[in-house]
């Protein structure tokens, strides 16, 4: 019983919260303009790039508007999915009826409801009997309800074993006390066969003996089938329990009544409640999980989403939109790339990829970097702060070492990093300019495993976490004068002085 009062509270309460939740939703989101994968405000933003999450606008959309009210979801949520509810409540209620019907059947079978149960000792003392009184159960809906009538039974199983023996189930005389009828059963698992009615009499009593090995050479035995005879005859009229304690030639060892003796006709057995109990610990989690999922899908779909540059967009002008500002570029590739995709299989050369973006993408967004784009086997990504950015390029730096040293040497990958600060347009997303040249161009001189700063950006980094060594100067292609370059190293604030192990 716990555990279906657990099935059926648990999924309210998860519907409940997720109302309660979206109510404060809708009271606390404002309508500006949003990220479609975050949610964070990026009205007047001048990229295309989220700041909060790095998602491309163009591509996960912009959201504006409140949600939809967390009533109008539910209500919306049964109405677009009644079909599905109607088909796992009418599938739940066959199965359920199903199951019903063949439990009733078996049990209305097999007498499994006697009124009253009856275990004699004959004074012969070599066996015992066990009567079993039942009624006519009658089958509504999957309760066990029984005629008001049945005070007194209508049927009586008798079953022999030798005295302190185990009762052979497998083997009893039933006799109808209406039709003054009886049947046999001799079976041993499976399904009884289907017996044919015989007028009862002491005959049939007799054949029970023989068949159950008692003596019927003895005269207490003859005797003991007069006082059965009797007790069956007055059990035509009378109630078995009040019989019991007045049968001669036996020893009542005991008398018991079970669930259907002298009950109203409205009262049921176990099984109906307990059907009921299984149905709808599995009929109410599917109706409320189908629910939970569909007001899900409609508070996606909530406020006017559109997509920048597509043909739902609302906001043309900003996809042209052009601005110029002053940020810091890191350019990371990967050393030898065309060299080692050209020797391995696509699936490598993937492969590599995907592992240099997976350690530097996640310390680029922890460092408050906004991914740009990546361009083959290299990513551009800028950043407010030029400390910030010089940071992150040590930092992926220092997680190529970890992955080096733990893996092969076939997997093994080094990354050449630049850094340069300075004015970059921003357009659709993109970003261009010479401080973008610069970054790349710096990146081509830089050894593996280095993180090299542009003279602006060494100019621009808080010296007590970064410190710097001149890496010389160098004619890079596409600027007439030679540009001064830095190398970073990581400096430790405690300890005051850099900090070897990540160099």
């Amino acid at each position: 019983m716990f555990l279906f009062l657990i099935a059926l509270t648990l999924p309210t309460a998860a519907l409940l919260i997720a109302l309660i939740l979206l109510s404060l939703q809708r009271r606390n989101t404002s309508t500006d303009a949003a990220c479609g994968h975050c949610g964070y405000k990026v009205q007047g933003l001048p990229t295309d790039i989220c700041p909060e999450c790095g998602s491309d606008l163009r591509k996960v959309g912009i959201r504006m508007g409140n949600p939809t009210g967390s009533l109008t979801l539910l209500m919306t949520a049964i109405a677009s999915t009644w079909k599905r509810m109607l088909i796992l409540t009418l599938v739940p209620m066959a199965v359920t009826g199903a199951i019903v019907y063949a439990i009733s059947a078996f049990f209305i079978s097999y007498q499994m409801w006697p009124s009253a149960t009856v275990k004699l000792q004959a004074t012969y003392s070599n066996y015992e009997i066990l009567i079993e009184a039942g009624t006519d159960p009658l089958i509504v809906s999957g309760w066990f309800n029984h005629k008001p009538e049945s005070t007194v039974a209508n049927r009586l199983s008798l079953v022999i074993a030798p005295a302190g023996k185990v009762y052979d189930f497998n083997f009893n005389l039933l006799i109808h006390l209406k039709t003054w009828s009886s049947e046999f059963f001799h079976w041993l698992g499976g399904t009884s066969p289907t017996p044919a009615l015989e007028r009862f009499d002491r005959t049939q009593l007799e054949r029970l003996y023989r068949e159950s090995k008692v003596d019927m050479s003895s005269p207490e035995v003859q005797n003991e089938l007069d006082s059965l005879m009797q007790l069956f005859s007055r059990c035509r009229t009378e109630p078995l329990l009040q019989l019991a304690t007045s049968v001669k030639h036996f020893k009542l060892l005991s008398a018991r009544g079970k669930s259907t003796l002298n009950r109203p006709p409205s009262s049921s057995g176990p099984l109906g409640p307990t059907i009921l109990l299984i149905f709808f610990g599995v009929w109410w989690p599917m109706i409320i999980s189908v629910l939970l999922h569909r007001i899900w899908l409609l508070q996606e779909r909530a406020g006017t989403h559109f997509k920048i540059g597509g043909q739902q967009t609302t906001d043309s002008a900003r996809s042209s939109q052009r601005v110029t500002k002053t940020v810091t570029v890191l350019f990371s590739d990967i050393k030898d790339y065309t060299a080692r995709s050209t020797a391995t299989s696509r699936n490598g050369a993937i492969e590599l990829v995907q592992c240099h973006r997976d350690l530097a993408i996640p310390v680029i967004r922890s460092r408050h970097g906004n991914i740009v784009k990546t361009i083959g086997d290299a990513i551009l990504a800028t950043f407010e702060s030029a400390t910030d950015a010089a940071l992150a390029g040590l930092e992926i730096q220092a997680a190529v070492t970890r992955h080096n040293s733990a893996c092969g040497l076939t997997e093994q990958i080094h990354l050449r990093i630049a850094v340069a600060s300075g004015e970059v347009i921003v357009e659709a997303g993109d970003i261009y300019g010479d401080t973008v040249n610069l970054a790349s161009r710096l990146q081509g001189v830089a050894q593996p495993g280095q993180v090299i700063l542009s003279a602006s950006t060494h100019s621009l980094i808080n010296q007590r976490e970064v410190k710097v060594e001149p890496a010389g100067t160098f004619q890079l292609a596409g600027f007439s004068s030679p540009i001064s370059a830095f190398i970073a190293i990581k400096f430790d604030l405690e300890n005051d002085r850099p900090a070897q192990s990540e160099k």
